[in-house]
């Protein structure tokens, strides 16, 4: 009887000790794997049928845990044209943990520059793999990119 009470401690002393909050997660949730997600480079970019999304700069670059991250967007058409009268929803979530971030990001026209924005506050908040959805609005056709960064601790 004195065995099973130390073996079943010591397995609910395993259980506890095999989750903490500096384990890393993987978009699967599990952890351990190596982190996933693209390598930022200023000026990539993402396209569909009418509109490319570049992500000019992030600042800072790559973007990091916390709430001082800044992108600079432009659209453009098919042919890299500037698209003027548009706007943008930006949406990042984690996927792992299915939840997004607040204050909700706002992508703000920057003046004189055709088809440039300027996104803020994009919080990024825990480590981990960030999936960020970019919704451009021209007229009534609406489109969606998205840009996956890992987010080191």
């Amino acid at each position: 009887m004195r065995g099973l009470a130390l073996l079943l401690a010591l397995g609910g002393f395993g259980l506890l000790t095999a989750c903490d909050d500096e384990s890393t997660t993987t978009a699967d949730g599990g952890g351990g794997a190596p982190p996933q997600g693209e390598t930022y480079a200023a000026g990539m970019a993402k396209a569909t049928d009418a509109v490319t999304v570049v992500l000019v700069e992030a600042v800072p670059g790559p973007p990091i845990r916390g709430d001082s991250n800044v992108w600079t967007l432009a659209l453009q058409d098919a042919e890299g044209a500037p698209m003027d009268g548009c706007t943008i929803e930006v949406d990042p979530r984690m996927p792992a943990h299915g939840h997004g971030t607040t204050p909700v990001p706002v992508a703000t026209p920057i003046e004189g520059e055709t088809g440039m924005f300027e996104v803020r506050p994009l919080n990024l908040f825990m480590p981990g793999l960030w999936r960020v959805a970019v919704r451009p609005t021209c007229g009534s056709d609406t489109a969606e990119v998205f840009f996956e960064f890992w987010i080191e601790s």
